[in-house]
């Protein structure tokens, strides 16, 4: 399942007329720092679609 994701990503990257990656990071109630990222593409008919690609849990904490 996830080798068809990845295949699905790759190919709506490279058949999209442009792409931008976002980045947001937010602190939890255990102090515990998250990254989210997420992907924004656009086609030749000017749909969009939104993919998430990750939320990673940052070393260290907040303070």
């Amino acid at each position: 399942m996830a080798g068809d994701i990845t295949e699905q990503l790759l190919e709506d990257v490279s058949n999209c007329v442009a792409f931008s990656l976002q980045m947001d990071e937010s602190t939890d109630r255990r102090d515990i720092v998250q990254l989210v990222v997420f992907t924004r593409m656009v086609f030749e008919v000017f749909s969009i679609k939104e993919k998430l690609l990750g939320m990673i849990s940052l070393k260290g904490k907040t303070t």
